[in-house]
């Protein structure tokens, strides 16, 4: 972990659980901070430490810093506001639905602008979508993407972007279908006088792991996904355990959890240093991307789950070729919505998509330069 991420770290630690802000390091690059910060999205939490510091140091930047905070302040307050007003839309035509993440993750951090969000997600019976998009076009948003996988999007100029779930998970996040049967679903939590349903803490919970857990080992992500779990253990201390475990051992990630509530716990505490580890290699990976993953890191995890699977490196090599030129269906339907109708024509996308990678994105040598180094990591 080189100095900047370190020194974000601590700037985290010291928002969240109390500790000190260590003194800034000799030669510390300011620029690389903001850029790391902007990089995980914790661009109001890390400048709420730094910010007497930063201004001291270099008064431009803090200025230029602090502006985009007070735009991600109001797109904050605009993104609770449509949260409210689709609650009253979904009410009013008797909608249910589940809020999910950020929606309820805002609440929980000392400021609500301190959990950012790219949108708002919620859930609804796949039955109810085309009534939602009534909803959602009558409140003046744009309908983006349409029944072209388990989520559809909307947005409304000038920040706010929802994500209406049909399932909770891609089949790819949940290879063993846990969540078809999941004991959640008899665990609902109706709030009344609203079509709002809540999962129970227990259920939220796992939610945000596997959330968590299908962002790692996909395209990478941040530290966020730590700070939610642990500001939601905080605030959900007398979750059922026993329950919890059982669950765990359903899905196989006993050993996933147990790593990152360590790390979590650790970031809570003023404990100087994290030892060495799984925490501490979860730490670095987290550190070392950014918020939302990148296509490297999510071909590093592709060619390491295959090596997992199969022994034979030639294999791996082949079958990593085949992943990334011949995608399922649900991964490139965006781009090809006339699948959903159509889906023999799968093959032929494949081909298209390939020339159009070559010849007009021309992203061959940036594709080659992807499978070397994941090789190399073989």
């Amino acid at each position: 972990m080189n100095t900047t991420a370190a020194y974000a770290v601590n700037a985290i630690r010291s928002v969240l659980s109390g500790s000190e802000l260590p003194p800034v390091p000799d030669g510390f690059s300011w620029a690389e901070l903001y850029s790391f910060a902007r990089s995980q999205c914790l661009e109001s939490l890390i400048f709420s430490a730094v910010q007497d510091g930063l201004q001291a140091a270099e008064p431009a930047l803090s200025e230029e810093w602090a502006a985009h905070c007070e735009k991600i302040l109001i797109q904050s307050i605009n993104q609770m506001d449509a949260l409210e007003e689709m609650k009253e839309a979904f009410t009013e035509a008797g909608i249910p639905y589940i809020p999910l993440k950020g929606c309820i993750m805002k609440g929980l951090y000392p400021q609500e602008d301190f959990r950012q969000m790219s949108d708002l997600d919620c859930l609804i019976h796949e039955e109810d979508a085309a009534r939602v998009r009534a909803i959602m076009e009558k409140l003046d948003y744009e309908t983006e993407k349409y029944g072209l996988s388990v989520h559809d999007q909307y947005f409304r100029a000038p920040y706010v972007k929802i994500e209406v779930h049909r399932k909770l998970f891609e089949t790819e996040n949940d290879p063993t279908g846990y969540y078809e049967t999941a004991p959640c679903w008899q665990r609902l939590v109706h709030q009344e006088g609203t079509a709002e349903v809540l999962f129970s803490p227990e259920d939220f919970y796992l939610q945000l792991l596997m959330h968590f857990r299908g962002h790692y080992r996909h395209s990478g992500c941040g530290l966020r996904p730590v700070m939610d779990l642990m500001l939601y253990r905080r605030s959900a201390a007398g979750m059922d355990k026993t329950y919890l475990q059982q669950q765990y051992r359903a899905l196989g990630i006993e050993d996933f959890v147990a790593t990152a509530e360590q790390l979590g716990d650790w970031m809570m505490s003023d404990e100087a240093a994290l030892p060495e580890g799984d925490p501490r290699t979860m730490l670095e990976f987290l550190t070392g991307g950014s918020m939302y993953g990148d296509r490297a890191t999510h071909m590093d995890n592709v060619m390491q789950q295959l090596k997992e699977k199969y022994k034979n490196p030639l294999l791996v090599r082949f079958l990593y070729i085949v992943v990334r030129l011949c995608p399922p269906i649900y991964k490139i339907a965006w781009r090809y919505p006339f699948l959903k109708k159509f889906p023999f024509l799968l093959p032929f996308c494949w081909i298209h998509r390939l020339f159009h990678a070559l010849f007009v994105d021309k992203i061959l040598g940036h594709e080659v330069n992807i499978y070397k180094n994941a090789q190399e990591k073989l």
